[in-house]
């Protein structure tokens, strides 16, 4: 039998991995010439060349390039902060056999500052969880408690990982050498930034700015989102060097194209504009701000002390995901010059409407494909009130019988819609007066659109009462977090509690007789759903057994529905004086991602936005570039 690997190529990779590093090559330019050599056939010099070796030798130069990457790992990253010297070398890191990138709009990718591992977060069962790889490995390991998990950020000491679970929308971190996570507070996957004095960034609505929370202390205000109409929300922050000030994006209503990259003194509170279209800034060590603008990566002159700009923006990478809903930018590197990135552009999610079946059958709606959002069937079932997640989120109806799509809202950050039962309105969610809002829109043009809320606290909305007088929305609180409400639609719009508590109770659905109140908590440490009398909040039952989200009723009151992962769960339900819950039963697993589904009035099926199930191939890898610090430098000089 033939040996799987010639000896001279098995010498070079243990080489490479012995554990002295003076034992190892010294220069890539070392590692690439004996490479060189070994594919021209110095390996055997002894040996006779069997029929077929030509070709077997070729086929080796791409196990001898693979070996190259772990060799180059070894070589560069191993324990120490040692930084490549020599060539830029570009290689390719396949995520988990039978995994993707999470596609969804958010940040999925990042790089330890020393550069000797990197965080990802895939999509799988259903959900995104986050993979840790180092370097000089092989294997991707998965982040325990990690599901939902997106947005990834390395603490300043590389000992630590911090993310926000999407499903709940907290923020967490767990350290890298394992353990459970610690949950920390509500926040949106729209960027952490970790600074060295332990303070975390972060982004708790989409437009209340930028938050802090010090370690051991509790939640300030940064910045303060409306200080000019196109001034609509603060994403993606980053810590200048020194700790004295904070890079952030300024969406502006419009496409991120056209957003703002700013930066902000913690000291002073001071903002100022540094790039005029682009997003997700990054300060490189060597004196440059890099961002992303349709999905090219630009770099330009910035001094951090001073915050000034100088030269004019180069392009230095091109096919660099982005995200044309949220604006995220898929790259992150290391102080070392590691850089990683997706490869793609500037572009929104890509979903179908669908019908599923209660065995799990998917049947299209349309042939349309369109960053379809939240969804709601109009009573009748004949039309649907959805968003379009691109550069802005507005609201659009689609009539099933004629196949065609109606602009409803213009807000540009319009969303969460519900049908009421009497199919008179839609409540919905906008951002469009500066804060969180709930509106109401006239269906049957009676009457001008109505804002229902006050105050800048965030707001969700969720459903209606069955006599379509109430809308039901869940709204958050510093003292209590999300708690759940009713709004009358006519005379003075007051709040009347639902469920409240210490802990998070939200995406609330009431029954169709009125009686009972579907919710999530995360009371018992993890999402379950629960269903409460309105009448006695001590008559309450846990439905979901291994965590839930997602519920809605059956239309007869007899079942309740809910989501776990890509699973869907039916539960039985007797509604007599005393409720009675049956257990959960699975319905079907579908491995492509929902976003957001309905039930429509004849019952037995479901109406869902749902990914395409064709993915680009360019989602089974993360795109790694060594040296990329000598790189980017000398494109600098090469445009002076």
């Amino acid at each position: 039998m033939q040996p799987m690997t010639p000896p001279a190529l098995d010498r070079l990779v243990r080489r490479c991995l012995v554990k002295d590093p003076d034992e190892r090559w010294q220069s890539a330019h070392d590692l690439l010439a004996e490479l060189k050599w070994i594919a021209e056939g110095g390996q055997q010099t002894d040996a006779p060349m069997l029929p077929g070796r030509r070709r077997w030798s070729r086929s080796m130069l791409a196990v001898a390039t693979a070996a190259l990457v772990i060799g180059m790992t070894a070589l560069g990253w191993v324990i120490g902060k040692r930084t490549l010297t020599g060539p830029v070398l570009r290689l390719a890191v396949p995520t988990p056999p039978g995994t993707q990138l999470y596609d969804g709009p958010h940040q999925v990718l990042a790089m330890s500052p020393d550069g000797s591992m990197m965080a990802f977060s895939v999509y799988e069962a259903g959900e995104p969880h986050l993979y840790s790889r180092r370097l000089d490995s092989v294997d991707a390991t998965p982040i325990a408690g990690s599901e939902g998990g997106v947005n990834p950020v390395f603490s300043p000491n590389g000992e630590w990982l911090a993310f926000i679970s999407r499903g709940s929308a907290r923020l967490k971190k767990v350290q890298i050498r394992g353990g459970t996570p610690i949950d920390l507070v509500d926040a949106e996957p729209l960027g952490i930034a970790w600074a060295e004095d332990d303070t975390l960034y972060f982004v708790q609505g989409f437009s209340m700015g930028i938050h802090a929370l010090p370690s051991g202390g509790s939640v300030r205000a940064v910045t303060k989102t409306g200080t000019t109409k196109d001034d609509r929300a603060h994403l993606w922050p980053q810590v200048l060097p020194g700790g004295k000030g904070i890079l952030f994006t300024v969406w502006t209503g419009a496409s991120f194209n056209e957003a703002r990259i700013e930066a902000v003194s913690l000291k002073s509170g001071e903002r100022k504009v540094l790039v005029r279209g682009g997003t997700h800034g990054r300060y490189v060590p060597t004196g440059h701000l890099a961002y992303s603008r349709g999905g090219t990566l630009f770099a330009v002159g910035f001094d951090p002390s001073r915050l000034e700009i100088t030269g004019d923006p180069v392009q230095v990478i091109e096919g660099v995901a982005t995200g044309a809903a949220n604006g995220e930018a898929r790259f992150d590197f290391s102080s070392t010059g590691t850089l990683i990135y997706a490869q793609g552009e500037f572009t929104a999610s890509a979903r179908n409407l669908v019908w599923v079946d209660r065995s799990g059958k998917v049947v299209k709606i349309t042939d349309m494909v369109r960053p379809f959002g939240g969804v709601t069937v109009s009573p009748d079932g004949k039309r649907l009130a959805v968003t379009l997640e691109s550069s802005t989120f507005d609201l659009w109806t689609y009539d099933m019988e004629r196949d065609t799509l109606t602009k409803l809202t213009f807000g540009a950050d319009d969303n969460d819609a519900t049908w009421s039962p009497s199919g008179e309105y839609i409540a919905y969610k906008s951002t469009k007066s500066g804060t969180p809002q709930i509106y109401l829109k006239h269906m049957t043009g009676a009457g001008e659109e109505e804002l229902l809320t006050t105050g800048s606290a965030n707001k969700d909305n969720s459903s209606w009462t069955p006599d379509s007088k109430e809308v039901v929305v869940q709204i958050h609180s510093e003292e209590t977090g999300w708690d759940i409400h009713a709004i009358p639609i006519s005379g003075d719009h007051k709040p009347r509690l639902l469920v409240g508590g210490p802990y998070d109770q939200n995406l609330g659905a009431i029954s169709p007789d009125g009686r009972w109140v579907s919710y999530r908590s995360n009371e018992s440490g993890k999402n379950e759903v629960y269903v409460q009398s309105l009448a006695n909040a001590t008559m309450k039952v846990q439905v979901s057994r291994e965590g839930g989200s997602n519920a809605q009723w059956a239309r007869s009151g007899r079942e309740l529905f809910f989501r776990q992962g890509g699973k869907m769960f039916a539960v039985p339900i007797d509604v007599g004086p005393v409720l009675r819950v049956g257990k959960p039963v699975l319905l079907f697993e579908d491995k492509t991602r929902w976003y957001d589904y309905s039930i429509p009035p004849d019952g037995p099926r479901f109406l869902v936005t749902r990914d395409v199930e064709q993915r680009s191939a360019a989602a089974n890898h993360v795109n790694v570039v060594l040296n990329w610090f000598q790189d980017l430098k000398q494109r600098m000089i090469n445009t002076r």
